[in-house]
């Protein structure tokens, strides 16, 4: 499934039903823990959900929650629903507070939070459609008989199929770490490869060894992250 993962985080349990019954269509799983002295129990895999909702009715855990986003922040994003000021919160969260993604205050503004899940569920669809497709792109690149690899612009390893790894006698490892130059014994250093690439997006080059011709395309392709 594409879809995304919701956690439900709750002071009050009544709350989960009315939460999951409006939010239900955007999401392939919705878990509910109710919060109490328990909520940073270290078995619970928090991690898989990609929004976590946390619905506040006192303000006393607020203070417990800077460690918890501290620990997840990375990987999900937080929605707060709040009884007090949105001031108040953003006071007692100190180190992450401009990274709460929605605060809304209670009555609730529910267009504005279904307006928020619909944005964020469509762009976690999108993304974990994009990983599939990219493990499968990558099976397909790493059974092709050529020897293939990626270099950062700063010269280092970044992706290597099976035969490019095999042939250079390097391992796994060596991804992330290993440069160009160290790697290939070609006619170019990396520095050279890179002034031709800004003449053009690609270039051929061919070297006879053992009496066998081999030939290398280089390619520069920027991307926009």
């Amino acid at each position: 499934m594409s879809k995304a993962n919701l956690l439900i985080l709750a002071e009050q349990s009544k709350v989960f039903t009315p939460y999951k019954l409006i939010l239900n269509s955007y999401f392939n799983e919705i878990e509910t823990l109710l919060i109490d002295n328990n909520l940073f129990l270290a078995n619970r895999q928090l991690k898989k959900f990609h929004l976590i909702l946390i619905d506040l009715s006192t303000k006393k855990f607020i203070e417990n929650l800077d460690d918890f986003l501290r620990l997840y922040i990375k990987n999900s994003k937080f929605i707060f629903i709040i009884p007090f000021e949105i001031s108040h919160i953003s006071s007692l969260i100190k180190e992450d507070a401009n990274l709460l993604n929605l605060v809304l205050t209670k009555p609730i503004d529910m267009t504005k939070l279904e307006q928020f899940v619909k944005v964020e569920t469509i762009k976690i669809e999108k993304k974990n459609i994009l990983e599939k497709k990219n493990h499968v792109l990558a099976k397909v690149v790493d059974l092709h008989p050529s020897k293939i690899a990626v270099y950062t612009l700063d010269g280092v390893l970044f992706y290597a199929n099976s035969n490019y790894l095999i042939s250079n006698n390097l391992k796994l490892k060596d991804i992330d770490n290993l440069e160009f130059d160290i790697v290939n014994k070609g006619i170019y250093d990396f520095k050279t490869i890179k002034e031709k690439l800004k003449i053009s997006l690609s270039f051929v080059t061919q070297r006879e060894e053992n009496s066998r011709w081999f030939e290398s395309v280089f390619y520069i392709i920027l991307m926009n992250l």
